[in-house]
């Protein structure tokens, strides 16, 4: 991977802890106008893993579940970061998951969910490690969603 491929894969994955930190604790007039649309934005779900898979998840395993903008380059909407101890996993993604201001799940209207176990405990994505993918969720659905991981990364 060069250089410049491999920061904006960095950028994509990891956000900025200052920009994580000021998403959380935004807080606008807009954001007081829109309280219902806000409110009406959180996901739920849970994640579960393949048959032929679990061994190669390990009880303390790193779980992040993250909110994907479809066509859009740039770290996720919104992301939680889970240790499992047991499957099925329940998790809630909302817009105080938010990595950047503004960019959250509210101003979206179809978004990829992703959920990834991390061999290493790190967010930056790395082979081998598990991944399942739900396309074309409206993030205003108050509708459990299930997430089944079923692909290594190669």
């Amino acid at each position: 991977m060069d250089e410049l491929s491999a920061s904006s894969y960095n950028y994509r994955y990891m956000g900025r802890t200052y920009d994580a930190g000021a998403a959380r604790t935004h807080e606008s007039e807009e954001s007081y106008r829109n309280a219902d649309a806000t409110e009406a934005t959180r996901i739920t779900g849970t994640v579960d893993i393949a048959a032929v898979l679990a061994s190669a998840a390990l009880p303390g395993a790193t779980l992040f579940v993250c909110a994907l903008e479809p066509g859009t380059q740039g770290p996720p909407l919104a992301v939680r970061k889970l240790e499992v101890d047991r499957w099925p996993i329940s998790f809630v993604l909302d817009d105080a998951d938010a990595m950047i201001p503004g960019r959250t799940l509210s101003a979206s209207h179809r978004i990829q969910l992703e959920a990834r176990i991390s061999l290493h405990g790190e967010a930056l994505p790395r082979a081998g490690d598990l991944v399942g993918r739900l396309e074309n969720v409206d993030p205003r659905t108050t509708e459990p969603v299930s997430i089944s991981i079923d692909q290594k990364m190669s």
